[in-house]
């Protein structure tokens, strides 16, 4: 491993522990549309990942659900009616929003589900920008 690449993963690493979704950021669900412009990005570097994707969490969702590595809706397991997406920040895990079944006759109807359930990281407890940068790291130009 030379010094240049090892700088480069220990800045990475840095990036990962730094990089969750602060609590005083301002979301908003209406930006959370699942379009996002593929052709914006030239190349998939670490500095088109960070300027491009993961600068926020709605671009982050966003890229997840046009690739299609995250659902944009989901239906309720219990009544199959749709949940609605709504943001919920909870100590206990990196993503500030979650699905909700809107259905009261639903014995689910308190409960939540994460964005990331049936996804290969359901059980990773990391932010969707880390997922993105770990995917990079390890698939991308880095990965030599």
């Amino acid at each position: 491993m030379s010094i240049k690449s090892f700088d480069s993963n220990v800045h990475i690493c840095k990036i990962l522990g730094s990089m969750a979704t602060s609590e005083r950021e301002v979301l908003s669900l209406d930006n959370l549309t699942g379009d996002f412009n593929l052709s914006t990005i030239p190349v998939y570097n670490i500095i088109n990942i960070g300027q491009h994707i993961i600068h926020s969490f709605e671009s982050t969702y966003n890229f997840r659900v046009q690739l299609k590595l995250i659902n944009r809706q989901r239906n309720c397991p219990r009544c199959r009616r749709s949940l609605k997406l709504s943001i919920e920040r909870r100590p206990d895990h990196k993503t500030p929003v979650v699905f909700h079944c809107t259905n009261s006759c639903c014995s689910k109807a308190k409960a939540y589900f994460l964005i990331r359930d049936s996804t290969f990281f359901e059980i990773a407890n990391l932010s969707l920008q880390q997922i993105i940068l770990l995917v990079n790291l390890f698939c991308g130009e880095g990965a030599k």
